[in-house]
């Protein structure tokens, strides 16, 4: 018998979803980011399914889906709030980011826990 929530600890969006839009790839490079920079901002999110992400407190790790569907992991995020619709099997909430990987921990990070193939960085 299977479980309609999924428990997760990564936050995977898109920028359509409620990854910020200025967090861009080519610009951490150049001049990386800090979770400074994003001090006092509240994003929000949503993704299709019911699912249940750590409360705040608990990191959960904030990956941003590319458009190609890789993933590249950006560093921690909290979650604040969270509602599951169990009528549109949507998950809405928002998140601060608490921390961001420089360029170099993103690549090795993003390596190793995407799934198999899934990595930005993967060949």
């Amino acid at each position: 018998m299977g479980s309609l929530v999924e428990q997760n600890d990564t936050l995977k969006i898109s920028v359509e979803r409620g990854f910020p839009v200025h967090l861009c790839l080519e610009e951490h490079v150049k001049r990386p980011f800090d979770a400074d920079d994003f001090f006092g901002e509240i994003f929000k999110f949503r993704n299709a399914g019911i699912r249940r992400y750590n409360d705040q407190g608990v990191r959960a790790h904030l990956v941003q889906e590319m458009p190609d569907g890789k993933w590249l992991y950006w560093g921690d995020a909290q979650i604040i709030r969270q509602t599951q619709d169990s009528v549109t099997k949507q998950t809405y909430g928002e998140y601060w980011i608490q921390k961001i990987y420089t360029p170099e921990e993103q690549r090795i990070i993003s390596n190793a826990q995407a799934p198999p193939g899934k990595s930005y960085f993967a060949t």
